[in-house]
């Protein structure tokens, strides 16, 4: 049916957490890509691995951030289309949506939406929340990067704690004393923990939300490294 003067409008929204967790898993894949080649990696390759795993854990933190901001704004089951929307918990979040936006951290955001909207509070003593606050933490120390002496880098308790996940360098690394942060502790392997653990925590937390996960209607594929 056509009305005269009459243009209809199709307004669509799009929303970057996939597209942040596929190009996060692109990023480590190249990361894994370069360490296979061990010594003969170039130096320009060397620098591209940082970028590559640093890029990761940024692009996953991104992801999350992402979908907390449309679960503020577009409240939960907004994927789901009209039908699927928690109007209920919708319009409780928008009362304190612009007040949770500034200074708040992205945990602590993720705590109170579900103590708003299920009366529970979020487990950050069990996992993958633990994680989480790792991969969080460490993409904070690569978004503010400090230079920093060996001594002063070692004295952070946050790096110790990452050490002990995992220490074990590059295949190009040269023999010989290394900083952990960040030559041993940027490594493909590291990328895949940062962006398995927020893609675990995303569907971890939908199902404490009690709604299907973004994720499920995307190719799992395309995020899997």
């Amino acid at each position: 049916m056509n009305f005269e003067g009459f243009s209809p409008e199709i307004l669509l929204r799009y929303n970057f957490t996939y597209n942040f967790l596929v190009g996060a898993a692109t990023m480590t894949k190249l990361a894994r890509d370069i360490e296979a080649k061990g010594q003969t990696a170039t130096e320009t390759e060397r620098l591209q691995h940082k970028a590559f795993v640093s890029g990761c854990i940024m692009q996953s933190v991104a992801a999350l951030e992402s979908d907390v901001w449309s679960l503020l704004f577009h409240g939960p089951g907004h994927h789901l289309g009209s039908d699927g929307l928690d109007k209920h918990s919708k319009d409780i979040l928008n009362i304190v949506a612009d007040t949770f936006e500034k200074g708040l951290s992205i945990m602590t955001k993720l705590d109170l939406i579900l103590q708003l909207t299920k009366r529970k509070k979020l487990d950050t003593g069990i996992q993958p929340m633990q994680d989480l606050d790792l991969v969080i933490s460490l993409r904070n120390e690569l978004t503010h990067f400090k230079s920093l002496w060996t001594n002063e880098l070692d004295r952070k308790k946050f790096f110790k704690t990452l050490e002990s996940k995992d220490s074990i360098p590059p295949t190009y690394s040269p023999e010989g004393r290394q900083n952990f942060f960040p030559h041993i502790c940027l490594t493909h392997r590291r990328a895949k923990w940062a962006l398995d653990t927020v893609i675990c925590f995303i569907d971890y937390y939908y199902n404490e939300l009690e709604i299907k996960s973004p994720l499920d209607g995307y190719e799992r594929k395309d995020i899997t490294v």
